[in-house]
């Protein structure tokens, strides 16, 4: 059964012509339909900040204000002004070919990024057009969750092995030393030789733990999972 979709004419008072559903799918994806409480606008503003501070220290820093620079801020900064999906599909495709183009030498967190960033291209170019915005954004929270709790738990679990868990040779003991001064707590020598001993397995132990409480269908668990990351990368 067809459905026909009538707008409003210029007037507001008479009835406009039927869309076709070619017409209305181009319209929803090309709609920003933003609003202050559109999820999957502000999750994507997030982003884009992100994106943003990664071309200043990346690109504008080293190499100043080139054309590729400039490419990359108009497209964030227009996604962020009007954040329809063909602008989002579009500066995602930006920001994962620059990362494209670094790869193999780059660091975990790239590939994390790209992977995510991947994921949520492909759920606005597979969805169907009239998948409402909040929907996309549901969709794309359980999907990053789930990878998070893959890249954490392969993280944990790659780590089961006698040169992570030797102190001696293992590089938690570093990271967790560093960690502490930056939350405001440096150790006498005595008691950071024994967080050294403990740092391995604390390391692992905290790192299966964000796994578990980032897939956890408790929206207050989720929350302390991601703290619990917050401050783990802290340190590192």
């Amino acid at each position: 059964m067809s459905v026909d979709v009538v707008v409003p004419s210029e007037r507001g008072s008479q009835a406009g012509p039927a869309l076709s559903p070619a017409r209305l799918a181009m319209l929803s994806f090309f709609d920003a339909r933003s609003t202050s409480r559109d999820p999957l606008s502000a999750a994507i503003r997030v982003w884009a900040l992100y994106e943003l501070l990664m071309v200043f220290f990346m690109e504008f820093l080293p190499h100043g204000l080139t054309p590729w620079v400039v490419t990359c801020y108009g497209m964030l900064f227009g996604m962020c002004a009007y954040p329809s999906r063909l602008n989002i599909a579009l500066a995602l495709m930006l920001r994962l070919y620059d990362t494209w183009t670094r790869i193999p030498i780059v660091f975990d967190m790239f590939y994390w990024c790209f992977q995510t960033d991947t994921g949520l291209l492909l759920l606005l170019l597979l969805s169907p057009a009239a998948t409402s915005r909040a929907s996309l954004a549901a969709w794309w929270g359980r999907m990053v969750r789930i990878q998070l709790c893959f890249f954490y738990g392969a993280a944990a679990y790659w780590k089961l092995n006698t040169s992570f868990l030797t102190p001696r040779v293992s590089c938690a003991p570093m990271f967790f030393l560093t960690l502490l001064p930056t939350l405001g707590f440096t150790p006498p020598p005595g008691v950071a030789y024994l967080i050294a001993q403990a740092a391995p397995a604390v390391t692992i132990l905290g790192e299966a733990s964000i796994a578990f409480f980032i897939l956890n269908p408790s929206p207050k668990l989720v929350r302390f999972g991601i703290v619990l990351a917050l401050v783990l990368h802290l340190g590192i």
